[in-house]
């Protein structure tokens, strides 16, 4: 199936069904698929678009590039990861935009760029292999958001990936104790939020070129953290190295372990073209 609309597809992914219900009711939307290997739910009118990935990293992975093909690989589509997730101190039902992605299993991590204002409060959200009880850092635990983020920046401009939770179990109120119907409450309860939350992100996607010729330089700077000054020698060395090489073969540096590393390897590649007199 591909989307010949001149609209932007809206890509919900949610790793539970009982995620997934607020917004079938909220939107109206209709199933698409069902089963294997993955259920997806749809709004033609708006082209608003569901996949339940099931729960972890890989699964949430590989749901967004299965929708990603399934969609006519479309450039500049809207992804938003939203489900329920933990927290030490935060109240049940709180919302919480994502600034920063840790994997917990790999020590990766990524900063999701905003561009507009909103007075949702921003954390760090850690994903987990494993469901986390006891909070050990003032993190937002779920076990998706790494995934997803990997695959989406792939998929889209950083700008258009963005990962929102929904607190759901703290010190107070622990996982165990966690029901599908207190999930489907939680999130139901704040959909108004996440349509205008969403619908910001829509408005921006329309202003974007259909394909940025920026697009890697957006990419390393959602995977690595920059100072201002390092920002501006990554678009210097990046310009003057695409004029030679295609930005597949630049794809070593999303392998790197920091924004520091990344600047080393792309001054050492950009001497390969400097040639002495």
């Amino acid at each position: 199936m591909s989307v010949s609309s001149n609209k932007i597809p809206l890509c919900f992914v949610v790793a539970l069904e009982c995620e997934a219900a607020p917004f079938k009711r909220y939107y109206q939307l209709k199933l698409l698929q069902s089963g294997l290997p993955f259920s997806i739910y749809w709004d033609t009118k708006d082209l608003i678009y569901l996949v339940v990935s099931g729960v972890g990293k890989a699964f949430a992975a590989a749901a967004v590039a299965y929708l990603y093909t399934k969609l006519g690989e479309r450039k500049n589509m809207v992804w938003l990861n939203v489900g329920v997730a933990g927290h030490r101190e935060r109240e049940l039902g709180e919302l919480c935009l994502a600034h920063k992605i840790l994997d917990l299993g790999s020590d990766l991590c990524f900063y999701p760029p905003l561009v507009f204002e909103t007075h949702l409060v921003s954390e760090c959200v850690a994903t987990s292999d494993v469901g986390v009880r006891d909070y050990p850092e003032n993190f937002v635990y779920e076990m998706e958001a790494a995934g997803f983020y990997q695959m989406a920046l792939k998929c889209s401009s950083a700008e258009l990936v963005q990962v929102i939770k929904i607190i759901s179990d703290n010190q107070h109120q622990g996982l165990d104790q966690l029901k599908a119907s207190k999930v489907e409450e939680l999130i139901g309860q704040n959909m108004v939020e996440l349509d205008g939350f969403a619908k910001k992100i829509c408005s921006l996607s329309s202003l974007l070129p259909r394909r940025s010729s920026l697009s890697l330089l957006e990419k390393v700077e959602a995977r690595f953290h920059f100072t201002f000054t390092q920002r501006q020698q990554l678009k210097f060395y990046l310009e003057k190295i695409l004029f030679w090489e295609r930005e597949e073969e630049l794809l070593f540096l999303f392998d790197l372990p920091s924004g520091r590393k990344v600047l080393e390897a792309l001054k050492k590649k950009l001497s390969e073209y400097v040639y002495e007199p």
